[in-house]
């Protein structure tokens, strides 16, 4: 493991500065970043729902509050079509369902009527044969009906009608007048019973139809030109009150009378006071009607109603008039223009009935029936329906104080408190469920926006940021990494070209500072030998100690002879010049050799030489000295000559002088002999010592002795041997 992350540092630390840069910002990024797109997407999400759970309320509440109003109202059918409008308005976001106490789901979503291709084929085949039989009977695309069905045909569909051959064709008319009225009203749009009387009045046979009030006082609805005799009215309605019959019709002499109760769903706008809501009269020919007029007024009244725009009241008038029982069949078609070809029209939902129960309402239920307080306890969940989400809020509806008027608590004595002591308190719950597609597919779409806009922040941040780390950093730091691998190979002319004031523009500054105290000290080491540079490195931040220390070298020292009449012959510049010449071959030559310059005195040269081979390097430094400067005096025509003088032994190099102004030097009295020396040679001529003679292996060079000399400081003379440069 510890090896593992061993070689990730070491990579890491192979990676280029703007890599490791920009690995750095973009964590950073996506620290900060990523932490701030996490948290507004909570928070937004967080709202959103929050949004959608306040729309789910704020529908729900409406909803409610719309329905305990009718319910107070006491206008019962009016729930139904309240409920199913909602519904209309609220299908595309979700669904409504409503449960009784018993957890029973009433005014269900399904519909009574569905419609179903048409299997037939004789009816079919009459149908595009336009064959029209006793009991199939087109209904023509009228006026009317060209207000909603825009499609030019000339039928809107077609009615296939069983009725008996023989029955009481009069009150069979009746009968079916009564339900296509009593459709009408229910449907609250009782404008439209007018037209149906007025339709059927004009049936072979029929003299009058009217419908009167519950106290046969005025018409109420068809032509009131012509009335009922008061005396037959009265006496009818004494008969139907006396004898509390409120369904059977009656006849007397050529009127027929049909009552219509007081029922449920009528106390929506005439309330419960009477117990009968109007009386249909119709005055009929003796022996006119017949099975054709009662056919005729069955699709009369389904055209009224169709007129109503309410396919629910149309619904229930077809269940009607199956039911009588002179019909053996009823059954509607379209004009089999749709996709599907010919539909056979409100066909009975064998589904309808089928009551469907909830376990979680009757949960709800109970619990508000053990709590003795009336809070409203509602439930707040998310299920999946059909693979989607959706909130659902079920929200009981509780048996108040306004709802006891109708609904009060079941007594002990009643038959219904078994069944209703552990319900009454609620009347029933409502259910309603929103679909979170839409919040979801925005939270979805969100999500992927933030993660796109990341993606492009942290592209276009190291994009800019490495271009502006190149121009900023990488550049000048390059450029001042080539300087200091110049400094590296010994190439003091360089200069860090940075324009930048910043840090690294500061940092180019102090590398060309750098640069300049090094070609200052380059320039320094040219005035002092190379002992006095090597003891300097080796000396510590303190510096060198004054003193010195005792060596054996030899020691060579030069002279340019006439160098003084030399200088009075010519201008100054012309002697320093030709001096330089002369002493700059001199100081290539005791280089090549591996000879240490000591110092410059004025026109001589003092050097030293160490080592094994030291006598004979620098013996063979004079010798080519002096070859060398025949050539310059050749090359400048000049008649320059010089003197040296070699001597061998221990002498003292160190720091001479004060702690503040010193020289690294070397003294001795053999440092004295070899300028001695010097001073004895005759020019061209090279001079070494006793000592140096000593160390010399035979035949090494050509050496003469010669006569001994007297030097300053020496009580003998001194032996001298004169080297032969041939």
């Amino acid at each position: 493991m510890e090896k593992k992350q061993n070689t990730i540092l070491n990579r890491l630390r192979r990676l280029p500065l703007e890599v490791k840069i920009l690995i750095v910002i973009v964590v950073c990024l996506i620290i900060g970043f990523g932490s701030y797109v996490v948290y507004s997407l909570n928070s937004e999400t967080k709202a959103l729902k929050h949004q959608h759970q306040l729309r789910s309320n704020l529908f729900s509440e409406t909803l409610i509050s719309g329905i305990r109003n009718i319910m107070l109202s006491g206008r019962v059918p009016y729930v139904r079509a309240f409920i199913s409008e909602a519904r209309e308005e609220f299908e595309e976001v979700g669904r409504i369902n409503i449960f009784n106490n018993n957890a029973e789901e009433i005014f269900p979503a399904k519909n009574p009527h569905i419609s179903i291709p048409l299997d037939d084929q004789n009816i079919k085949n009459a149908l595009l044969t336009k064959e029209y039989s006793n009991n199939l009977y087109p209904i023509k695309n009228e006026a009317s009906c060209i207000e909603c069905h825009k499609d030019a045909s000339e039928l809107r569909g077609n009615v296939k009608l069983d009725i008996l051959s023989e029955a009481d064709w009069s009150n069979a008319l009746l009968q079916i007048v009564d339900n296509a009225f009593q459709a009408i009203m229910l449907s609250g749009k009782g404008e439209f019973a007018d037209t149906l009387l007025l339709e059927i009045n004009e049936l072979l046979g029929v003299n009058l139809i009217q419908v009167y009030d519950e106290d046969a006082i005025y018409v109420a609805f068809g032509d009131d030109d012509v009335e009922v005799n008061e005396k037959i009215l009265e006496k009818v309605l004494d008969e139907i009150h006396n004898s509390s019959d409120f369904n059977s019709s009656r006849k007397m002499g050529k009127y027929h009378f049909s009552p219509m109760p007081n029922l449920e769903s009528c106390h929506v706008c005439h309330g419960p006071d009477s117990e009968l809501r109007g009386i249909l009269a119709m005055e009929i020919q003796s022996n006119t009607i017949e099975r054709d007029q009662v056919i005729n007024s069955v699709i009369v009244g389904l055209k009224n109603l169709m007129r109503l725009q309410r396919a629910s009241y149309v619904g229930a008038y077809i269940d009607e008039i199956r039911s009588l029982p002179f019909v053996d069949n009823f059954q509607i078609f379209d004009n089999g223009l749709s996709d599907k070809g010919y539909l056979e029209l409100w066909v009975t939902n064998p589904d309808y009935n089928i009551i469907t129960t909830d376990s979680t309402i009757k949960s709800i239920v109970e619990i508000h029936n053990h709590e003795s307080d009336s809070e409203i306890k509602k439930l707040e969940f998310i299920e999946k329906i059909n693979h989607e989400d959706y909130l659902t809020q079920m929200i009981p509806i509780l048996n108040d104080v306004k709802c006891q008027a109708c609904h009060p608590a079941p007594a002990l004595s009643s038959q219904t408190y078994k069944t209703q002591r552990d319900k009454w308190k609620v009347r029933s719950v409502v259910k309603v469920s929103t679909s979170m597609k839409d919040i979801q597919e925005e939270i979805s779409k969100n999500t992927k926006v933030s993660i796109i806009a990341g993606f492009l922040t942290l592209f276009f941040v190291a994009f800019f940021l490495r271009v502006f780390i190149k121009i900023t950093v990488l550049k000048p730091l390059d450029i001042i990494g080539g300087v200091v691998d110049k400094i590296g190979r010994g190439d003091l002319s360089v200069k860090a070209k940075v324009k930048s004031k910043d840090e690294i523009g500061i940092l180019a500054k102090r590398i060309n500072s750098m640069i300049k105290g090094l070609q200052e000290r380059l320039h320094l080491t040219k005035f002092v030998s190379e002992e006095a540079v090597t003891a300097v490195k080796k000396a510590g931040i303190e510096g060198l100690d004054l003193g010195g220390e005792r060596k054996t070298v030899t020691v060579m020292e030069t002279d340019i002879r006439g160098f003084t009449s030399m200088s009075e012959k010519n201008e100054p510049e012309e002697v320093v010049r030709i001096l330089n010449l002369y002493l700059d071959k001199q100081t290539e030559i005791i280089q090549e050799f591996g000879g240490d310059i000591d110092k410059f005195i004025g026109d001589a040269v003092l050097a030293t030489f160490s080592g094994e081979k030291m006598i004979e390097n620098a013996i063979q430094c004079s010798i080519n000295i002096h070859k060398e400067i025949v050539n310059l005096n050749n090359k400048y025509d000049k008649n320059i000559m010089i003197g040296i003088g070699i001597n061998t032994g221990p002498i003292i190099m160190g720091a001479m002088g004060s702690k503040d102004r010193m020289d690294f030097t070397i003294i001795g009295d053999n440092v004295n002999l070899s300028s001695r020396l010097c001073d004895a040679a005759k020019p061209g001529e090279i001079i070494i010592s006793k000592n140096t003679k000593e160390y010399l292996a035979d035949n090494t060079f050509n050496v003469k002795k010669i006569d001994s000399i007297k030097v300053k400081g020496k009580e003998k003379p001194i032996e001298i041997f004169n080297v032969i440069v041939e």
